[in-house]
């Protein structure tokens, strides 16, 4: 009975985690150099952006994104987790501008990790 229990939380707990994008790190993010790096490079190195738009002076913008959620375990406890649940995330956005020749003139990254509470302790 302890087994088929355990392993029906193990599966619960695997399941209860969502992403979306590619996560990024700074030896990747060091790849992209102002002036140097093409957009097909950008795609080789980061893959497809999330999402382009164009700027009126004719540059173009690319956005790459990364979230991730996870509930905290303590969330399938029962009893526990009405007082301890919450969800973990992270989120990571890579602004890159390319010129008018498509290369990169300028990038912005930021990163974000939340702790959701939504137990009540």
């Amino acid at each position: 009975m302890f087994k088929k229990a355990s392993a029906l939380l193990l599966a619960v707990m695997l399941t209860a985690c969502a992403s979306q994008g590619t996560k990024m790190d700074n030896e990747t993010i060091s790849k992209v150099e102002k002036g140097q790096t093409t957009e097909q490079q950008l795609i080789d190195i980061l893959g497809e952006p999330t999402s382009t738009g164009f700027s009126s002076d004719g540059s173009k913008q690319l956005t790459y994104t990364y979230s991730s959620a996870s509930s905290n375990p303590a969330s399938f406890i029962p009893f526990v987790g009405f007082l301890f649940s919450g969800v973990d995330s992270e989120t990571q956005v890579l602004y890159i501008t390319l010129d008018k020749k498509g290369k990169v003139s300028d990038y912005t990254y930021s990163e974000q990790s939340t702790e959701t509470k939504t137990g009540l302790l």
